[in-house]
Formats: structure tokens, C-alpha cells, sequence
């Protein structure tokens, strides 16, 4: 049977996670949802940043329910070990024109564009929106921590997708090195070699190409995904 294994890290994201069998069609026992975020090594709560609530109401009490929450929802997925990673998506998309117009994405021009793009601007005009970020202490998994608490064997994933601003690469380290560890699809942010202040992905791609995956760079989800591929052409 199917099973689906959600980690995240975000509170405030975990009602919404514990509905997606309602969305994918599966029994509620078929979806786990882990509230913790993951690194290489770690095994313990660690610090990450995010944006406090004070400047959701700040910026965003007079707005409807759906704007806050979807202005909310987004930038609290920014979540980071490193404060830095945390803003420069604030940053990027209010300097870049092409996050207005949806160049380049799967949404084409949808809600992320229309709503959510311009209130980013907005708070990163207002110059003040440093002093919105809060340490949250959570707790923290690492590879085999993940296999335990979930009950799987690496040999059990067949399909592995990692998004996790910026850290991708030290959780996929993780992973490639456990026996058994071999699934069909496997997805991250980031690129096929090491590209301005991103995480050098050499180990992690050195190892799919070992194992025979067709690999390749899309930009369906983001801007650029790596997506490893492990079967007949299709």
C-alpha cells in the first residue's frame, strides 16, 4: 500500500498536513506527518528562524482572512537553520521582476504572484522587516532518526523530495549513505553543481550518477529543482 511520510517543521503548516489524504484519496492511516525539521547529523532541538506573528498583524489585520493566511502561510514555509536564508527570499522577490509577472513558473500567474509577491514588497519596503525575525527552538531528526520514528527502511522509500531552504544537501547526505537507500524518484531545490551561495550538491550527485540515475535540472517547482531518476525511459 502507498504511504506517505510528511516533515515539517512549521506549526502552523501541521492541520493542513494532517488533511492531505483527503486531497490524495488515501486513508488517514496512510499519512504520517513528523513535526521536526532535519539536518545531516543532528538529534536534538536546534534554533531555526522565521518570521514572528507580530509582523503578520502588523502588515496584515485589515486585509481578508484568506490574504493573511495566505501571505501567512507562505512566508513561515521560509523557515531556516540560517538567519541569512530566511530573508533573501524577501529580498529576492522584491528586486526580481520576474517573480511579478510568474516568468518561469508552474503557477504561471497565479496566487503566489498576484497576492502574496506584492505584500512581500511591501513589508521589505517598510525597511523594517529584520527586526520581525524570532529564534523557535524545534526538534531536529536526522536520516536514521526519520527511518525510526516513521517505522520505514531506507529500502522502503520510493520516492524522496526535499525542499528545505538552502540545507537540502546535508539531509540527501544522510540518506545516500544508508543501505538499501535506492528510490525511483528523488527531487530537490538547488542545482547539479554549486551555484552562488548554495550548498556544494558534488557528494550528493556523485553518488545518483553512481547508481545509474538519469539526472536533470527543471524548474516546475522553483526556479531550479534537481530531479534523479532511477528506471525505464519514460
Amino acid at each position: 500500500p502507498v504511504r506517505l511520510v510528511l516533515v515539517e517543521p512549521e506549526p502552523a503548516h501541521k492541520e493542513t498536513l494532517n488533511k492531505a489524504h483527503e486531497r490524495l484519496f488515501l486513508n488517514p492511516q496512510q499519512v504520517t506527518v513528523i513535526s521536526a525539521a532535519m539536518n545531516k547529523s543532528c538529534s536534538e532541538e536546534v534554533v531555526q528562524y522565521t518570521f514572528s506573528q507580530k509582523m503578520f498583524d502588523d502588515f496584515l489585520s485589515a486585509e481578508p482572512l484568506s490574504v493573511q493566511k495566505g501571505v501567512a502561510s507562505a512566508l513561515k514555509s521560509w523557515r531556516s537553520f540560517d538567519k541569512t536564508r530566511l530573508i533573501a527570499p524577501l529580498i529576492g522577490l522584491s528586486q526580481v521582476a520576474s517573480y511579478s509577472t510568474g516568468e518561469g513558473s508552474s503557477e504561471t500567474f497565479g496566487f503566489f504572484h498576484q497576492i502574496v509577491v506584492p505584500w512581500v514588497k511591501r513589508i521589505y519596503q517598510a525597511g523594517n522587516y529584520s527586526e520581525y525575525v524570532v529564534e523557535e527552538r524545534i526538534p531536529c531528526l536526522n536520516a536514521p532518526a526519520l527511518m525510526k520514528e516513521a517505522k520505514l527502511e531506507p529500502s522502503d522509500i520510493v520516492m524522496l523530495t526535499v525542499d528545505a531552504e538552502g540545507f537540502d544537501i546535508p539531509i540527501l547526505e544522510a540518506f545516500v549513505g544508508m543501505p538499501g537507500f535506492k528510490p525511483t524518484l528523488q527531487r530537490w531545490e538547488g542545482y547539479l553543481k554549486k551555484v552562488g551561495d548554495q550548498l556544494n550538491p558534488g557528494d550528493v550527485v556523485t553518488w545518483f550518477r553512481s547508481q545509474d540515475y538519469k539526472m536533470g535540472e527543471t524548474g516546475h517547482s522553483h526556479s531550479k529543482d534537481v530531479v534523479a531518476y532511477f528506471g525505464p525511459s519514460v
